[in-house]
């Protein structure tokens, strides 16, 4: 951890010594808040198994398509993240170079979490977990989030399964604890109804009257039912919008090959009033030739008495 953050701190003064940088492009879910984060490769497969295999096998490939180039003269593509909060991928760097967790906030621990444990950075993951879960912006889905990521940790990494493990349970004793007032929040009424159930089923939710209890479960299911039907509002206007469209475009079909038949239509005409024409003047021709084979043809009378 030492070495890492002399490392660090060496990169962030110098920025010499680390290799070229990588850039990664596109961090984030959503397209307008995507950005280009730039950092060091060797830096990066220093702190992560995972970010090494990835370079070593890109400089595997890149060897074959540029043999013999210097690696400041390599020009490699940016990566594509963008399963990654923009916010979570500069606090993970900011780890990685210099042990700074200023970044890591309630807003973005989770994500930040997310983003640990997908590199393999498993001090930042401790730092995560470890984050006090009353400042966390939404402990439900902290919750959630730990079970699955846990789920996902292979089981022989026993100490990063039982980090996840303990987190989520901490985040259900914190729930329990302070159920009066987070069932009245609005995390709790975005919650799904297997969660639902299993938090208002626990024994050690300490919420003293089950009229709370009733309500919080009432707002819940009416939060859920009315998110339902928006969300089939809104599919059913997609649906209708794709009807539209393939009307409009069974339209267009539909003039546009009206328009051909009305061309085709209009150049058989041309076809027709030239061939028309073309008859007429044969007849023409062949009248006046017949007209001169007839008076070429008619007797002369001679008067012999005049």
């Amino acid at each position: 951890m030492r070495h890492r953050r002399q490392i660090g701190h060496f990169a962030e003064r110098a920025k010499i010594g680390l290799g070229p940088k990588w850039t990664f492009r596109r961090v984030g879910q959503n397209w307008t808040f995507r950005r280009l984060l730039p950092a060091h490769k060797a830096l990066l497969g220093t702190a992560s198994n995972v970010f090494e295999t990835m370079f070593r096998y890109d400089a595997q490939n890149a060897k074959s398509t540029a043999a013999g180039a210097a690696p400041s003269e390599v020009t490699e593509e940016p990566i594509e993240v963008p399963d990654v909060e923009v916010s979570a991928f500069k606090a993970m760097l900011a780890y990685i170079y210099a042990d700074d967790l200023r970044g890591l906030n309630g807003e973005n621990a989770i994500a930040v979490l997310y983003a640990a444990n997908k590199y393999d950075v498993s001090g930042l993951i401790e730092a995560c977990v470890n984050f006090t879960i009353g400042k966390l912006s939404n402990v439900f889905d902290a919750l959630v989030q730990a079970r699955f990521l846990g789920k996902e940790v292979p089981t022989y990494i026993f100490h990063i399964c039982f980090l996840f493990w303990d987190f989520a349970h901490r985040c259900l004793g914190y729930i329990d604890v302070n159920a009066a007032t987070l069932i009245l929040s609005k995390a709790f009424l975005q919650i799904d109804q297997k969660l639902l159930c299993e938090i208002l089923d626990r024994d050690e939710l300490m919420i003293s009257e089950e009229i709370a209890i009733w309500n919080a479960a009432r707002n819940a299911c009416e939060k859920a039912a009315l998110q339902k039907a928006k969300w089939q509002a809104k599919e059913e206007e997609k649906e209708a919008k794709k009807e539209e469209r393939k009307r409009e475009r069974e339209e267009k079909e539909r003039l546009k090959e009206e328009k051909k038949r009305v061309k085709k239509e209009k150049e058989r005409e041309k076809e027709r009033e030239k061939e028309e024409k073309k008859r007429e003047k044969e007849l023409e021709k062949e009248a006046k030739k017949k007209k001169k084979t007839e008076g070429s043809s008619t007797p002369r009378t001679y008067n012999f008495f005049s």
